[in-house]
């Protein structure tokens, strides 16, 4: 026959705080390095990069389109190496 203590609903409570939707990022730094130490990218190589960037996906389009066969052909015609176009 079950008892008193074995028919009563028990009760668990947790402690939960729904997370922020947002995801707040943090920039890794060595260990030992204070922020103050740490240089900015300088405004040329971001220029380079986003250049670059612009060029790669230029280029993509071309050889998509068919207008350009390979890299070889970008290649002379930018009067560069393959490896660089690649």
């Amino acid at each position: 026959m079950p008892t008193d203590r074995s028919m009563e609903a028990a009760t668990l409570s947790i402690p939960w705080q729904k997370p922020p939707s947002k995801r707040f990022r943090k920039i890794l730094l060595p260990t030992g390095t204070l922020r103050e130490n740490i240089r900015p990218d300088r405004v040329e190589r971001r220029v380079r990069l986003i250049s670059a960037i612009a060029h790669g996906r230029r280029w993509l389009d071309e050889i998509m389109t068919g207008s350009i066969t390979d890299a070889e052909q970008l290649a002379k015609r930018k009067r560069c190496t393959v490896r660089q176009i690649n």
